[in-house]
């Protein structure tokens, strides 16, 4: 039966650097991870099963741009019932920017006390050097495409709900519809990738042109939606009929701007969301078209691989979706 010596001598690495990749233990470079990794397959060596990590005293820590309150009280009652604490560090330029971030992250982990990580909403990019430090744990990403390796990502078919969002909008012959592009300089390309083919699908079962869909940038907040509809409307004839939105925030500035310049929502121009923000939904008038999406089943099955991951009984690299819905509201259609 091989060792870990053998391995060692495989690789052309010290049996120290072998011990760091099976234990996932220390930051090693990705060249000598793969030499360890084609050795292991090369000499035969039966990797020790993880021990289960011990719950006592550990915290879930949600890395997050947005503020969900909804959505972190769903994951606060999930931690508590597996004995886990639970941890929201919101990400911005005044309560944790990079170095600060990684400072609080580095300390919690010499003190052992993180259990996993949840990656939701984020707008920004992530330090190399935060990443490879989350890399010791699992984490579940909510629509985030962050490359980690003990990961699995938790969310609605963004496809099928962008598809379902402009199927919408096209049943209600809109012709010329925007959908605005939001995260092009964010860790998000696979996400832009599945929504404008989910749209472009959407056109191509209706029969409709493509050359009608627009694929505008913007930042993404409601300021950035506001100026992107000001430049389109003094640019573009004629004005297009249908906008479709990342989330709730971003299609309210959309209808604040448009009516501010005179646009009948939703007779003239409709707008639809494909993510729903809880708190904001009963606020928005008119109220916003939307897919809504279950947040409580997205912190169960979060936390859920986070413990199997674990206890060794599940593998990294999955994708689990919980199922969605469209919710027509007077942005699009006259409600009664």
């Amino acid at each position: 039966m091989s060792t870990i010596f053998d391995v060692a001598k495989e690789a052309g690495v010290s049996p120290a650097t072998v011990s760091r990749v099976i234990n996932n233990n220390m930051v090693v470079s990705e060249r000598k991870r793969k030499l360890v990794f084609d050795a292991i397959q090369k000499t035969g060596y039966e990797m020790p099963q993880p021990k289960p990590r011990s719950k006592k005293g550990k915290v879930v820590l949600l890395l997050t741009t947005t503020i969900s309150i909804s959505l972190i009280e769903e994951f606060e009652s999930v931690t508590a019932s597996a004995g886990l604490g639970f941890l929201v560090l919101y990400l911005n330029d005044k309560q944790y920017p990079q170095t600060e971030l990684f400072d609080v992250i580095f300390s919690m982990h010499k003190s052992n006390l993180i259990y996993g990580v949840v990656f939701e909403g984020l707008t920004k990019e992530l330090s190399q050097e935060t990443i490879d430090l989350l890399n010791h744990y699992p984490s579940a990403q909510l629509g985030t495409d962050y490359n980690l390796k003990n990961s699995c990502t938790v969310f609605i078919n963004i496809f099928q709900a962008a598809y379902d969002a402009a199927i919408h909008l096209l049943g209600r012959s809109n012709q010329r519809i925007v959908l605005f592009k939001t995260y092009t300089d964010q860790p998000k390309s696979s996400i832009d990738r599945m929504i404008i083919n989910g749209v472009r699908s959407a056109f191509a079962d209706t029969g409709k042109d493509i050359d009608q869909l627009l694929l505008i940038e913007a930042d993404g907040t409601a300021e950035g939606i506001k100026e992107a509809v000001e430049m389109l409307e003094s640019a573009s004839s004629p004005m297009p009929d249908g906008f479709l939105c990342f989330e709730e925030l971003s299609a309210f500035g959309c209808i604040t701007k448009l009516q501010q310049l005179g646009y009948n929502i939703p007779e003239e121009i409709a707008v639809i969301a494909l993510i729903e923000i809880k708190w904001f939904s009963n606020l928005s008038s008119p109220g916003i078209s939307r897919i809504e999406y279950p947040e409580d089943k997205i912190a169960a099955e979060a936390i859920g691989f986070i413990r199997a991951f674990n206890e060794g009984e599940s593998a990294s690299g999955k994708t689990i979706y919980v199922e969605h819905k469209l919710v027509i509201s007077n942005s699009t259609s006259s409600v009664e």
